[in-house]
C-alpha cells in the first residue's frame, strides 16, 4: 500500500483492496448526449425554465417556458412529457398537481480541488472519515487532486447548493487523517463543487443516514400522459433513459403507429464515433501528437475530451496556429476550444465555457480570472455580444467564483466537527 499510495498514514494499516472504477467528465457526458439528441432532430432549448403546464382533455398539451438569458417566453406544444429534472423533480410535479406529495430525499454532495503540488495520489483512495464513519474518495484529478463527497441532507433550491465552511473542513479533515504529511490547509483549496443527489424518500428507512439511502431510480406514468423520471445515478444513466423512452413509447403508441425499439445500447455519443475500442483511442491520440508537432499532453486532452470530434479542432489550428497555444501555462486547453464551444457546442456565457467546456474553472488556480478578458474577447467575435454584454458576462463569472470561495469568508469549525 506504501508503494501504492505514497505518504499513505501507515499507523493502522492492515491492508487494502484493489479494483478498477470508470472516471468520467459528467459536464462533457451532458453535453455528448445533447449533442447527439440535436444530431437526431431534436429542437435543444438550454437555459429555459417551464413556467406553466396546460391541460386539454384531460393531459398535458402545452409547456409555457422563458428564456432565461434573453426574457423570451415560448410555448411548446407535445403528446407525451418526459420530467427528467433531477433535484427539481418534486418543483415541476407540483405545478402538475399542487398536493403533490414529495417523492425526493435531496442530500447534498461537496468535493474539494486540491492542489498537485501539495497532494498527489496516482490512483484512487477509498477509505472512511475518521470522525463518522461514512465513505470517502480521494482521486486524481489531472493535474490536481479531488477529496469527496460529504452526504448531508438539503433542503431548498438545489441551483443555490454550495460549499460552506464546515463542508471544507470536514474534507481536509479527512485528507490530513489519510495523508498527514501533506499538512493541507485552505490555501490549498483550488475549487470546490457540489451537487444535490435526487434520492428517492421511499428508498429510505426512517432514520437513516443520508449516506444509507438507495441510489435506485423510479419512472413512472401518469394518466395525465406524462413520464417522471426520479432518483437513479450517473453510472446507470443509460438503462434509466432507456426505460424513459420505453415508458414515452408506450404513451405514443396507444395513440398512433407504433415505433421502433430503443437504441441506445448500440448507440455511441458523438466522440466515439469509430472509436470502438482502447487501442482505437491510442491510435487517434498518436495521430493528434504527430499532428500537433509530438505535444502529447494537449493530444491526450483531446482525444479523451471530443474523441473523433477534436478533427474540427484541429483543422481550424492548421488555418489558424494561434488558436493551437495554450491558454493557461501548464494546463491543456488551447484557443482554438472557445470560438469552438460557442460555434459549435451550444456554449452561450463566460461560464458555460470556463467551467462546462474547458474547466479552467476547476483546474486553473486563479479559476481563469486572468484570461478572462481575452476568453471574453474571443465569445463575444462568436456570439456578437455588444458592450453591455459582454461588461455583463465578466461581471457573471467574477461573481461565480467568488460565490465558489465565499467559504472562506465564515469562521472555521470546532475540530472533529463533520458536514
Amino acid at each position: 500500500m506504501a508503494e501504492a499510495l505514497p505518504g499513505l498514514r501507515a499507523d493502522g494499516l492492515r491492508g487494502g483492496v484493489l479494483y478498477y472504477d470508470g472516471q468520467t467528465d459528467d459536464a462533457r457526458l451532458v453535453l455528448e448526449n445533447v449533442l447527439d439528441a440535436a444530431q437526431a432532430g431534436a429542437a435543444v432549448a438550454s437555459y429555459c425554465a417551464v413556467e406553466a403546464l396546460h391541460r386539454e382533455d384531460g393531459r398535458i398539451s402545452a409547456a409555457t417556458a422563458r428564456d432565461q438569458l434573453s426574457g423570451a417566453s415560448l410555448r411548446v406544444h407535445g403528446r407525451c412529457w418526459v420530467v427528467a429534472a433531477g433535484p427539481h423533480t418534486d418543483a415541476l410535479l407540483t405545478l402538475l398537481d399542487p398536493q403533490h406529495r414529495p417523492w425526493l430525499r435531496p442530500t447534498k454532495g461537496v468535493h474539494l480541488v486540491l492542489r498537485g503540488e501539495r497532494l498527489r495520489v496516482p490512483r484512487a483512495l477509498v477509505a472512511y472519515h475518521p470522525h463518522d464513519g461514512r465513505v470517502l474518495f480521494v482521486l486524481p484529478f489531472f493535474e490536481h487532486t479531488v477529496v469527496g463527497t460529504t452526504d448531508t441532507d438539503f433542503a431548498g433550491d438545489a441551483d443555490s447548493a454550495r460549499a460552506d465552511a464546515a463542508d471544507v473542513a470536514y474534507l481536509l479533515a479527512a485528507a490530513n487523517h489519510y495523508f498527514p504529511g501533506a499538512a493541507l490547509g485552505d490555501d490549498d483549496v483550488i475549487a470546490t463543487w457540489c451537487g444535490v443527489r435526487p434520492l428517492l424518500a421511499a428508498a429510505a428507512a426512517s432514520g437513516d443516514s443520508p449516506g444509507a439511502v438507495s441510489r435506485e431510480h423510479r419512472i413512472a406514468t401518469r394518466a395525465d400522459g406524462v413520464v417522471v423520471v426520479a432518483g437513479g445515478k450517473l453510472t446507470t444513466y443509460r438503462r434509466l433513459a432507456a426505460e424513459a423512452v420505453d415508458a414515452a413509447r408506450a404513451v405514443l403508441d396507444a395513440e398512433g403507429p407504433p415505433r421502433g425499439p430503443t437504441t441506445t445500447a448500440d448507440r455511441p455519443l458523438p466522440g466515439a464515433s469509430g472509436l470502438r475500442s482502447e487501442g482505437d483511442l491510442a491510435r487517434w491520440q498518436a495521430q493528434l501528437t504527430a499532428q500537433l508537432g509530438g505535444d502529447e499532453r494537449i493530444a491526450q486532452h483531446l482525444a479523451t475530451t471530443y474523441g473523433v470530434g477534436a478533427a474540427r479542432l484541429l483543422a481550424r489550428v492548421a488555418a489558424q496556429p494561434a488558436l493551437g497555444e495554450r491558454i493557461v501555462a501548464g494546463l491543456p486547453f488551447i484557443w482554438a476550444e472557445i470560438s469552438h464551444a460557442a460555434r459549435f457546442e451550444l456554449a452561450l456565457t463566460l461560464d458555460d465555457v470556463l467551467v462546462r467546456r474547458v474547466q479552467l474553472f476547476y483546474r486553473a488556480h486563479d479559476q481563469g480570472l486572468a484570461v478572462l478578458d481575452r476568453v471574453a474577447d474571443a465569445l463575444a467575435a462568436e456570439l456578437a455580444w455588444d458592450a453591455n454584454e459582454r461588461a455583463h458576462q465578466l461581471q457573471a463569472y467574477r461573481e461565480l467564483v467568488a460565490l465558489n470561495q465565499r467559504w472562506r469568508d465564515a469562521p472555521a469549525p470546532p475540530a472533529g466537527s463533520s458536514a
